[in-house]
């Protein structure tokens, strides 16, 4: 898994880009165009100076789900300028169909919450893009 954090610098050379075992070549990292959208408006921040820095799916953080120890991988990463941290996790949440995308959501969203509590340092927050802007909602 990769862990490194990117500066802007690294980013106008491209070596932010990587790619998870199984995809195919020139899909991406990421799973979803809410994902794309979100990575990219997080990298226009970047360059701008307006976050320290930036990272998808950089941090495996074990948290328990009921009685058995489970792991969360938070959506994004976003380290801002004053030094606190923002996780954020990217759903399809009033846009979600079948039952099987319903029961994935539900789970992304407790394990969220769970993380939250056991992780008080850092902002957790759960974001949607609706009507052409992303709406944030603090977990």
């Amino acid at each position: 898994m990769n862990t490194e954090r990117y500066t802007a610098e690294q980013y106008r050379n491209g070596e932010h880009i990587r790619r998870p075992k199984g995809k195919k070549k020139g899909s991406g990292p990421y799973r979803n165009a809410l994902e794309l959208r979100f990575a990219n408006e997080q990298k226009k921040r970047l360059l701008v100076g307006e976050i320290a820095g930036y990272s998808f799916e950089t941090e495996k953080l074990q948290i328990t789900f009921g009685n058995f120890p489970e792991y969360y991988i938070p959506d994004h990463r976003v380290d801002n300028l004053d030094g606190s941290i923002d996780m954020f996790e990217t759903k399809f949440v009033n846009s979600i169909v079948g039952r099987k995308a319903i029961m994935r959501a539900r789970e992304g969203l407790l394990k969220l919450k769970i993380a939250r509590d056991k992780y008080p340092d850092r902002n957790w927050y759960l974001v949607e893009w609706l009507d052409g802007r992303w709406v944030k909602t603090e977990q």
